[in-house]
């Protein structure tokens, strides 16, 4: 076999070998990470709860104010909408708070993996391990700016835009291909992102930028390990996800299917007691979300010690070549 072959045939077993062993590590201490993190899931959890409440209840209800004062000719008042959006947005980033709180043990374990192959770290339940929420915290943070300011360029296109254009038959085709080019570009620059964001996690050798400025090539040039393995635990993750949110989508769907009804003119038609049914409901499938996604946190570790294994292989043949000649 040469040496070309034998780099396929390394690059090949990589994938499922990240894939494989991610899982494999999840699912042997499974046990522990729900130890650690069920507190956080549960916070979670209720926010969940907040945010699906506010989705099938409040945001319904401050639609219909709003056709009824359409309807009488009143004007329309932005009071109505503040206080249901305040919310909706509070909610969402305190969720997002307690979800990185709960993935933060997740990391807290690789962490200790990376450090002696073993997951034996000293964080009490009710407590998290602060240098990994923190960092885990400023890696997301810094992923929504970037991604914010990739959008921005397309974003400020669409706005200004000609409107003769956007008015003639073609405006569908030209919105189209500024929504395609716009996700081409963001995969582009976010694919990497994934093996840049997972080397700042653990190796702890640099800051946010430094570590993307100097790891961005190396992802760039894997993209296609990055790819595979991201969106392969992604599907995997999100089959699993849906079935469990099943019951939550369904009360969520029969609650619309209910307030249509009102709107015209038919009877709420929800049974008694179905408040209650749908916050446990909402609480409990809330408490297993974060930890349906958190194999992603341990595919992407491995991925990151594949790749990060063939670029000091790749720095070392350099050096070697260089000093050969």
């Amino acid at each position: 076999m040469d040496k070309t072959s034998e780099n396929i045939s390394k690059t090949n077993l990589s994938y499922g070998s990240s894939l494989v062993s991610g899982f494999n590590l999840y699912n042997k201490y499974l046990g522990r990470i729900f130890k650690l993190s069920w507190t956080k899931a549960l916070l979670f959890s209720l926010a969940y709860c907040l945010l699906a409440v506010i989705v099938s209840q409040f945001l319904p209800e401050t639609i219909r104010h709003t056709i009824i004062m359409l309807e009488s000719g009143m004007p329309l008042s932005t009071d109505i909408y503040i206080a249901p959006m305040a919310l909706l947005v509070s909610t969402i980033i305190l969720g997002g708070i307690f979800e990185l709180m709960c993935y933060s043990c997740g990391t807290a374990i690789l962490s200790q993996h990376m450090l002696d192959e073993t997951c034996n770290v000293n964080i009490r339940w009710w407590s998290i391990d602060v240098k990994c929420f923190w960092r885990i915290l400023k890696a997301a943070a810094c992923n929504l700016l970037i991604g914010i300011l990739c959008i921005l360029p397309f974003a400020a296109i669409m706005y200004f835009l000609p409107q003769n254009i956007l008015t003639t038959p073609s405006e569908h085709t030209v919105s189209l291909c500024i929504i395609v080019l716009s996700m081409l570009v963001l995969a582009l620059f976010t694919i990497p992102l994934w093996f840049c964001t997972t080397k700042y996690i653990y190796s702890h050798e640099h800051g946010y930028w430094k570590t993307l400025a100097i790891n961005y090539s190396s992802g760039l040039r894997h993209m296609g390990h990055i790819l595979i393995v991201v969106l392969i635990t992604l599907i995997i993750i999100s089959i699993i996800g849906t079935i469990i949110s099943l019951p939550a989508n369904i009360l969520i769907n029969a609650n619309s299917q209910a307030f249509n009804g009102m709107l015209n003119g038919d009877p709420l038609g929800m049974p008694e007691g179905i408040n209650v049914l749908a916050i446990i409901t909402f609480i409990a499938i809330g408490f297993f979300q974060p930890l349906i996604r958190m194999p992603l946190l341990f595919t992407t570790y491995f991925m990151y010690k594949t790749i990060d294994s063939i670029e000091e292989e790749r720095k070392q043949e350099i050096k070697e070549n260089q000093h050969i000649d």
